[in-house]
Formats: C-alpha cells, sequence, structure tokens
C-alpha cells in the first residue's frame, strides 16, 4: 500500500512538475514577445522623434530663408530707390 502511495505521489509531482514547466515556457514566450514589442515600439517612437526633428529643422530653414529673402528684396528695393534718386 506504501509503495502505492509512493508511486501515486511520485506521479502528482511529475504531472505538477510537468504542468509548472509548461506554464514555464508560454510565459517566456509571453515575456520574448512582449519584449519584442516593446523594442519595435521603442524604435518607432525613434523614427517619430527624428522626423519631428527634421521637421523642426525644416522649418527653421524655411524660416531663415524667408528672412534671407526678405533682406534680398530689402536691399533690392533699396537699391533701386537709390538709383531712382540718383
Amino acid at each position: 500500500m506504501q509503495t502505492f502511495l509512493v508511486i501515486l505521489q511520485e506521479d502528482i509531482l511529475n504531472k505538477l512538475q510537468n504542468s509548472v514547466e509548461s506554464e514555464e515556457v508560454k510565459w517566456q514566450q509571453k515575456l520574448k514577445s512582449a519584449e519584442e514589442e516593446k523594442k519595435k515600439l521603442e524604435d518607432k517612437v525613434k523614427q517619430l522623434e527624428q522626423a519631428t526633428s527634421s521637421k523642426s529643422e525644416v522649418s527653421l530653414v524655411k524660416s531663415r530663408v524667408k528672412v534671407n529673402l526678405q533682406v534680398c528684396y530689402s536691399s533690392h528695393a533699396l537699391e533701386v530707390a537709390i538709383n531712382t534718386l540718383s
């Protein structure tokens, strides 16, 4: 009888161990999947930050070009006025 109980206990422990190991594998897969998703999202954030930075730089360059054009037009208008008065 005791042998039967020992075998039964060992069988229960083996099943429990297999179940725990199976759950561990499932959670490791979920963790790996979550880490991969995190990496993808971090990469996307970097891309968006770079795009935003590029947009800001483009806006800054456009502003500088606009100011330079205004200065050129003003200089040209001033030159025309001076030539007209001369």
